[in-house]
């Protein structure tokens, strides 16, 4: 069977590439996309529809850039199985991120977040959670009950936790 896998790569060298916008220009190729690693890039913006342009991403990783939100439309990427924004500079996420029932990493420590999707929950392939140092004040029921599944879920930092706290399910 030779089908063609999706299996490009963006990963711009940090070294080189300081950008503060998302290369539009690499959009055209979004359908053989599945990983897309943006770090320390003063990224501040992504296309609203980002979710249309990279159907096949499995992996989105933007740490420790400048973003203050995330486009509703990563809930589109149906293949996103980990999600890292964390050390950027978002205060909420959108709650379009229930759709993606392939998540299994969702890091988004280090930022000003004052609360969890409650569609969260509908992610059944989630092991890992890392909301440390956000600004979490409280966890709904729906999602306190999920953590039964996590085998990481981390919250040190928060305001309903202990600055010196750190959460960490293990099994």
């Amino acid at each position: 069977n030779s089908q063609s896998q999706p299996m490009a790569q963006l990963e711009p060298d940090q070294q080189l590439y300081k950008i503060s916008r998302f290369p539009t220009s690499v959009m055209i190729s979004g359908a053989i996309v599945t990983c897309i690693n943006i770090k320390q890039c003063k990224l501040d913006v992504l296309p609203a529809t980002i979710g249309i342009w990279f159907p096949n991403l499995k992996a989105l990783k933007l740490p420790e850039n400048e973003l203050p939100e995330l486009p509703a439309s990563i809930g589109s990427i149906r293949s996103l199985e980990e999600l890292d924004v964390s050390c950027n500079k978002l205060v909420k996420l959108p709650a379009t991120l229930g759709n993606l029932k392939e998540l299994r990493r969702l890091s988004f420590g280090n930022n000003q977040v004052v609360s969890i999707p409650d569609g969260l929950f509908e992610c059944s392939n989630l092991v890992s959670i890392e909301a440390q140092d956000n600004q979490l004040t409280s966890i709904s029921a729906r999602l306190a009950r999920m953590t039964t599944r996590l085998v990481t879920f981390e919250l040190g930092g928060n305001p309903l936790c202990p600055a010196e706290a750190k959460t960490r399910a293990k099994r």
